[in-house]
């Protein structure tokens, strides 16, 4: 099996970042004035009610903003603008999982791994195989993902396979939006205890 490439050791800083949207014809200020810092290594929580943009900045890092946003000021990557592959090297997983009810864990990486990875077959599988035990998903990898009328692999699973949907490239930075959301206390808690121990 061909070793794992290196992940690039990514730090992200934000200067003093604006950003607005056209609506109805007019600006709309969705992010004013945020700085911020996201250390290589280190696993980092944004914390604020609803509405109050995180999922925005999120987006906005990833460079995964609206055709008609504008950006201002600066956000930095190892101390420079980011890099035209950035988008490969950083990886959003989005609040609501979107998963094909009627694929299991493994199909579901694997289908991502065909689309995403110009690996050898062996290869992408192998990578499966590795995701799936480090999530902790090989005792349900052939179960169906399912869903609320078609009972099949718990919240917190699901939440797993989502973010398995993303690590299937090895990207340097994964930036989730609300991991927890919709989880009862232990699932979350294991979702947390994962994300900690990424890496």
């Amino acid at each position: 099996e061909a070793s794992p490439p290196a992940v690039t050791p990514i730090s992200i800083r934000c200067k003093h970042v604006f950003y607005s949207v056209k609506v109805r014809g007019e600006r709309k200020s969705i992010l004013q004035d945020v700085s911020c810092l996201f250390e290589s290594g280190s696993a980092t929580a944004l914390m604020g009610p609803s509405g109050s943009g995180k999922t925005t900045l999120l987006s906005t890092i990833a460079g995964q903003t609206s055709s008609s946003g504008v950006v201002t000021n600066e956000i930095l990557v190892n101390g420079l603008p980011p890099p035209p592959d950035f988008k490969q090297l950083a990886c959003v997983v989005p609040q609501d999982d979107i998963l094909l009810t009627g694929l299991t864990p493994r199909e579901s990486l694997a289908y991502a791994a065909e689309l995403r990875l110009a690996l050898p077959r062996n290869e992408r599988l192998a990578r499966v195989e590795a995701l799936l035990a480090e999530l902790g998903l090989t005792g349900c990898a052939n179960t169906r993902v399912g869903n609320a009328t078609n009972r099949g692999i718990s919240g917190g699973q699901r939440k797993r396979v989502s973010l398995g949907l993303e690590l299937i490239t090895r990207p340097s930075v994964v930036m989730c939006d609300e991991p927890t959301s919709g989880l009862d206390s232990k699932m979350a808690e294991d979702v947390v205890t994962l994300l900690r121990n990424l890496g």
